[in-house]
């Protein structure tokens, strides 16, 4: 908005009326000198949404009620209209009466907001189905509120000092219908409750609040806000009521500089809120502090890394973690022990987000913690710690995105030939396509295959061209069908299922089982839930998913090494592994994709193809194959899971060891287990609660029966 003086105001009234855009400035100083001498004359006079009234230093005594379009701007000098809200205080006060102000779809910046009445519903600042910018604020001793949000009013509420009110800091009430209120780095202090929420969800991000005689926020009635990199401390009834915090919400004292100033603390002891919210479109001088006061002086300690992870080689462990945010890092420490945190090496490592720590005992378990540091030498806090125990003969498969210093010989002669006599060779019985000692050097029963007996000579086969010598890359032959993605090409002796029937460990042309899933987000898409699509995801509940996010797309992602720089930390995002669905937390990001550390397959299971490439059936009410089957570990018959996600009951337990009789199908016992029990509540038969006729149209009893004699699995169980 662009602020011109009073008289070029004038101006271009009398000489220009219908030049769009200007703004006229109607100055409020209570004594006369300037156009009006109350805050209500100015709006009354502002007869079109293009005017801007400035009001100057003093106390003026009334309710005020805003006009929409028509901002309203303090603490100016009458002397000669400069600005200054800390020295020319502009308070308006509503001397035990109404609310103070009446909010619009305008802004309201600089002013002290006090004295409403002690009852009715009433606020220092009363927005209903309005959508006011309420920035740069005190609102202080209020006798009800000191913000009151009601309908779908969606007000930006920044960087306000709300204290010492007799009830809520700020209040968002509806019935339904609400808008979606950004309250952004905000301080609240000695209020009754910080933030009250009823019916209402909105975005909570870098505010302080201190001191509530009852609850930080608080949760009344059905209300889902983003909550996240706040700082809840000493609230007396609790920080939260009927919610959670978010993953980056601190409870620390915020360190004011004390008597009645609310800035940040920098000496001699720093604030813990300094640098420590997250950008949402304000100024910062650093990183974002949290609270209404941005701190001139920058956190001087780097923050701890995040996202530290650790992957067992043999004879090692490979780490890796996320960058720290600050620009002056200048490199990372990794310390390391076998008794958890206590850490006998320490290793500078440099400016890198991964590392392989060698020269380890395999069978040992080791524990990790990383440190940031910077250009000056100021060294962070240890990450959040981790551990993995070395052991010979597990390491993936090296193919995948391909590392030259697998190259040395050592990692390849766990598998190949060196063609020069020396290394370790195959296994004495390898088979380039079924060889059981192969697969069962890298699984074993507590790995991926956990619980699958591997039969006979099965086994991941080897694509490796035989023919080419010394060439240490994967070379692949011209055998007829190895790339081929259909499955079925890839049974063992033409009917046989073995571990590279469905995997496709080597060439991974397109390699579904680590798809990526893409979704995308606008700034203020509030609390994005994802469902996760391929390959039945939500059931590999021991495999969690990995997030990426970028600000630019990324078409056409390729899971590879240098896609570590779009990793982003879980903090980010909570995986419900039973719903099959990620909810992110923080979604400032612009683009975000999902993908799992998973096996390669050679299909996806989009529209069940992964199933259907070799099952000729039909899908029971077009349910997922991988709801109710799963592919390793099993202990039901067929494959079925011990627990199901059934379409109106939740997760349910199943037994399913028999094709008849007890644990089969519907078994008639009291105990409502059986694969077609748990997910019927309309069918007349077998209901999940026990209700319905076991007898059918016949007057059979077909408890215990095999229900596939009728109602088969081509036709999808279809009622013949």
């Amino acid at each position: 908005m662009k602020v011109l003086s009073l008289a070029a105001a004038i101006f271009l009234i009398l000489i220009l009326p219908g030049l769009a855009g200007a703004v006229t400035v109607l100055t409020v100083d209570g004594l006369g000198s300037g156009n009006y001498t109350t805050i209500q004359a100015a709006i009354d006079a502002a007869s079109s949404p293009d005017y801007e009234i400035h009001v100057a230093t003093g106390t003026y005594t009334e309710n005020v009620v805003m006009k929409d379009g028509v901002d309203l701007l303090g603490g100016y000098s009458a002397a000669d209209w400069s600005r200054d809200p800390t020295v020319n205080v502009a308070t308006i006060d509503a001397n035990g009466t109404g609310s103070a102000v009446t909010a619009a779809d305008a802004k309201i910046d600089g002013f002290t907001i006090t004295g409403c009445a002690a009852t009715g519903i009433v606020a220092g600042v009363k927005a209903v189905g309005c959508s006011p910018t309420i920035t740069n604020n005190i609102i202080t001793g209020n006798g009800r509120h000191g913000i009151y949000v009601e309908g779908g009013a969606s007000p930006v509420i920044e960087k306000n000092l709300i204290t010492s009110n007799s009830y809520y800091a700020i209040y968002c009430y509806s019935f339904g219908g609400a808008g979606t209120p950004l309250i952004y780095n905000n301080t609240m202090h000695a209020n009754r409750r910080g933030i009250q929420l009823y019916f209402f969800s909105p975005v909570i991000k870098n505010n302080i609040i201190t001191s509530c005689t009852e609850y930080g926020i608080a949760n009344v009635y059905s209300s889902a806000p983003v909550v996240n990199y706040n700082d809840l401390w000493s609230n007396t009834q609790g920080n939260y009521y009927g919610l959670e915090g978010g993953a980056h919400d601190k409870s620390s004292n915020p360190l004011y500089a004390g008597g009645g100033d609310y800035r940040l603390s920098t000496s001699p002891a720093v604030s813990p809120c300094i640098d420590a919210g997250v950008d949402v479109g304000l100024p910062y001088n650093y990183l974002p502090d949290m609270g209404a006061y941005e701190s001139p002086d920058a956190q001087p300690v780097p923050w701890p890394p995040d996202g530290l992870r650790a992957t067992p080689l043999s004879a090692a462990v490979m780490l890796d973690w996320l960058a720290n945010a600050e620009p002056d890092i200048a490199g990372y420490k990794v310390s390391y022990g076998n008794v958890s945190g206590s850490y006998i090496d320490t290793l500078d490592v440099g400016n890198v987000t991964e590392y392989d720590v060698r020269s380890l005992i395999n069978g040992a378990t080791y524990f990790f913690a990383v440190q940031a540091y910077d250009t000056v030498d100021n060294t962070s806090g240890y990450s959040s710690e981790v551990s993995a125990t070395p052991t010979a003969g597990t390491r993936e498969l090296p193919h995948y995105s391909w590392d030259a210093s697998f190259g040395g010989g050592g990692d390849c002669g766990a598998c190949h030939f060196t063609n020069t006599g020396g290394g370790e060779l195959l296994p004495p019985d390898f088979d380039y396509r079924y060889s059981t000692s192969l697969c069962l050097s890298c699984h074993n029963l507590t790995g991926t295959a956990r619980g699958k007996v591997v039969y006979g000579a099965s086994s991941h086969p080897v694509y490796i061209n035989v023919t080419t010598g010394g060439n240490r890359l994967p070379a692949y032959g011209n055998i007829t069908g190895r790339y081929s993605n259909r499955m079925g090409d890839h049974l063992k002796d033409g009917g046989i299922i073995v571990c590279n029937t469905c995997h496709n460990i080597m060439e991974k042309t397109e390699d579904p089982g680590r798809t990526w899933e893409f979704t995308t987000f606008t700034f203020e898409d509030s609390w994005k839930t994802f469902a996760l699509q391929n390959g039945g995801w939500y059931w590999y509940d021991y495999l969690q998913p990995e997030l990426y996010t970028s600000q630019t797309l990324v078409t056409a992602p390729t899971y590879i090494k240098d896609r570590r720089e779009y990793r982003s930390g879980l903090s980010l995002s909570n995986y419900n592994p039973d719903a099959g669905k990620i909810t992110f937390t923080d979604p400032f990001f612009d683009y975000a994709y999902v993908t799992l550390p998973y096996q390669y397959l050679r299909v996806g299971n989009s529209g069940n193809a992964m199933c259907l490439d070799c099952h000729v059936t039909a899908t029971h009410r077009t349910i997922n194959c991988l709801t109710c089957h799963e592919n390793h570990g099993y202990v039901n018959r067929y494959g079925v899971r011990p627990r199901i996600k059934t379409p109106n009951s939740g997760i349910r337990n199943v037994v399913f060891t028999s094709v008849t009789g007890p644990d089969s199908f519907a078994d008639g016992d009291n105990v409502y287990d059986g694969i077609c029990e748990v997910c019927h509540t309309q069918t007349r038969y077998h209901r999940n609660n026990g209700t319905g006729f076991a007898n059918h149209s016949s007057g059979v009893n077909e408890s215990g029966s095999d229900c596939t004699a009728c109602h088969a699995h081509q036709a999808g169980f279809a009622r013949p």
